[in-house]
Order: C-alpha cells, then sequence, then structure tokens
C-alpha cells in the first residue's frame, strides 16, 4: 500500500488506519483542505485511490464554495469515499448547488454531515434534487443549515418515495410563525411514506401542540421508525397525549425525545397512561427533561392526586422494555423549595433498582429522605 505524500502533512491533522482498510482523513482547521494547491489534490486523490475505502472529515476547515467543487471533484475521481464531514465550513447556496451533484454521484457515500453550513434554502433545493439519484447514502446531517419550508418540501418530495436513507438531522430550520402548522403537514408525511428512515431529529421547529398531533398521527401508522427526536419545540400537553395516543398503535418506536418543550404535569400523565395501556411495549427510552412539571406540591391547581413524574416512574416501572428515560430540569425535582419528595423517592428507587437504566440524574439520601441530582 502506498505511503501518505509527506507534502501533504502540513494540510493534515490526522490519518487513521481503519480495519477493513479504508483510512479516516481528518485536515486541519481553518484551511486544511482549502489550501492544497492542484499538484497536491492530484496526489491525495491518487492516493486515496489506492484504499479501500474512505472517510474525510473537514470539520470547521474553512472550506468555501471554491473548496466545495474541488471536494466535488475529488470524491468523483475517487470512487471510493464513503463518509464526507463537512460540518461548520463556509459553503453556501452556490458552493453545494454547483458541488451537490458530483459529491452525491458516487453510490459509496453513505454518511453526509452539513450542520452548521449554511447552504440556505436554496442549497436546501439542490441537495435534495441530487438525493434523488443517490441509493447509498444512510445519514444525512442539514441542521442549522438555514433550510427554509420551500427546501423542506423538496426534501419530503425525495423522501416519500423508498430511498436507502437511515437516518435523518434536519435541527433548527428558519420557519416562520405562520408556516409551523403547513411544516408539520410535511413532516408527517415524512413519517407515513417514508419507509426507510430509523431515526428522524427535528429539534427547533417551532412546532406546537397541534403541529405535534399531526406529527403523532404519522406515527400511529409508521411500520420502521424507531427514534425519533422533537426536543426543544413548543410542544405542551396536547401534543404530548397525542404522542401517547400513539403508543397504541405503532409497533417499532423505541425511542421518543421530548426533552425541552413543556408538557407539564398533565402531558406526562398522558404519556405515563400511554406507557401502561400500549399493548406493544417497544419503547426503551422516554426523554422530558425541562418540561414545566412541577409536581403535586407546586401544582397551580392544587388538586393533583399524584405528580406527573411519579405517574411517569410507576409507568416506567411496570414497562419492562424501557432501559432509559430524561427527567432533570423540572421543578418538581430539580427546583429550589418545593420539591416532589415522592416523584423523588420513586425515580431514586429505578434509579437504584434491578435494571439497568440510562438516565440523567441520580439519587442521594439526607437524613432518611431521598434526593436527585443531574449526573454528568
Amino acid at each position: 500500500m502506498a505511503e501518505f505524500p509527506n507534502i501533504l502533512g502540513p494540510h493534515v491533522e490526522s490519518l487513521v488506519e481503519l480495519k477493513d482498510g479504508a483510512c479516516l482523513l481528518t485536515f486541519k482547521k481553518n484551511g486544511g483542505f482549502e489550501h492544497l494547491s492542484e499538484n497536491n489534490l492530484n496526489l491525495l486523490v491518487d492516493w486515496l485511490k489506492t484504499r479501500e475505502g474512505v472517510e474525510l472529515v473537514l470539520r470547521c476547515s474553512g472550506t468555501s464554495d471554491v473548496g466545495c467543487l474541488a471536494l466535488s471533484n475529488l470524491v468523483q475521481a475517487c470512487k471510493n469515499v464513503r463518509k464526507l464531514d463537512l460540518a461548520m465550513n463556509n459553503i453556501g447556496p452556490t458552493g453545494i448547488a454547483s458541488a451537490a451533484g458530483g459529491i452525491m454521484q458516487r453510490n459509496t457515500l453513505h454518511t453526509l454531515n452539513l450542520q452548521g453550513t449554511k447552504i440556505g434554502n436554496a442549497g436546501g433545493i439542490s441537495l435534495a434534487e441530487a438525493l434523488q439519484c443517490q441509493n447509498s447514502l444512510e445519514v444525512l446531517n442539514v441542521s442549522d443549515c438555514d433550510l427554509e419550508l420551500p427546501s423542506i418540501i423538496a426534501f419530503r418530495t425525495v423522501l416519500q418515495k423508498d430511498t436507502n436513507l437511515k437516518e435523518l438531522y434536519m435541527d433548527r430550520p428558519l420557519i416562520r410563525a405562520n408556516d409551523v402548522v403547513i411544516l408539520a403537514s410535511h413532516l408527517a408525511a415524512i413519517i407515513v411514506q417514508n419507509k426507510s428512515l430509523k431515526k428522524i431529529s427535528w429539534r427547533k421547529h417551532g412546532l406546537t401542540d397541534e403541529g405535534a398531533e399531526r406529527i403523532a398521527d404519522g406515527l400511529a401508522r409508521n411500520t420502521v421508525l424507531e427514534v425519533l427526536d422533537v426536543a426543544a419545540n413548543k410542544i405542551a400537553r396536547a401534543g404530548a397525549a397525542a404522542f401517547a395516543q400513539s403508543f397504541l398503535e405503532n409497533q417499532t418506536l423505541k425511542e421518543l425525545n421530548l426533552d425541552g418543550n413543556n408538557i407539564q404535569d398533565e402531558g406526562v400523565h398522558s404519556l405515563a397512561l400511554g406507557l401502561v395501556e400500549s399493548q406493544n411495549k417497544t419503547l426503551e427510552k422516554l426523554g422530558v427533561a425541562r418540561n414545566g412539571i412541577l409536581g403535586s406540591v407546586a401544582h397551580r391547581t392544587g388538586n393533583l392526586a399524584q405528580s406527573g413524574l411519579v405517574a411517569f416512574a410507576r409507568a416506567i416501572q411496570s414497562t419492562p422494555t424501557i432501559t432509559g428515560f430524561r427527567v432533570w430540569g423540572n421543578p418538581a425535582v430539580s427546583g429550589i423549595g418545593q420539591l416532589d419528595l415522592e416523584a423523588c423517592k420513586e425515580l431514586g428507587d429505578l434509579v437504584n433498582g434491578s435494571r439497568p437504566m440510562s438516565t440523567d440524574i441520580q439519587s442521594y439520601t439526607v437524613d432518611g429522605v431521598v434526593y436527585v441530582a443531574e449526573l454528568n
């Protein structure tokens, strides 16, 4: 196997040999790839062609539209690039539009990460169009790329057909408040129509209860999705109740992340009831951290017979498939003053029980009283 050209050393952060004869090549930040001369680029291509597979990491490398086009040419020439990490670069709509076809053309590519690269609405549409001709990509991250509703609709159009894509990360698009319900309809359509996606992340979409209800309705009819992350939205009690209802019909979902919403005690009560009543018992992880859950002591009505987190803990205890949960950041267990000590005790019993549990809390006892603290 040919040795790595020494002249390329100043541009490279690390080179890792992988077990299958492939390599993981990471370029230096701030111009590691961008500053390659044409001659050096040709040397790199010749060397990469000798490898069984190539994983390129250009995260925060300062790659611009010009560098993106050069990278596209490299991917086409090498024919063995299987992972491309372009997160946090200076590639804009023009760069991705000119390069998307070349990058997607190779049916060896299975992972493309563009997180934080501001390709914008036009770039998102170009990428969606290129995705139509790609049948090997399994993981796509377009989070924080300044996508707008038209580009999300373009992705929906492509993804409503069967693709090879298994994981889609599409967090924090730029969506106007008036378009959130329309957005939710298109997201729900992806869940209903796509038969390949196993993991979806739609954080920070501004989704409200109405949007959550549409997505939950789609989830009830989905037969392949295993992980749904809708953290950091504006989902409240009715939205949580809709997801709880989907538990009764969905037979594949393993993880639901509702962290950073506002489902409150009533919402977590609904989720607990859905867990108990579901006959499918596929769910393994459930996140309700930072959701304004007050507990029976501090609840504004004062008439809750049982706090949301007590119901939540008991539902998890009675659901043997659950092996992970998150609750920290709710006033009932992490506030100052009106802690729900019954919830702390029930959750502590879960954490210290015989069932291995992945969680964000740990329990401790002071003068015979159980409290919980955040687990770092």
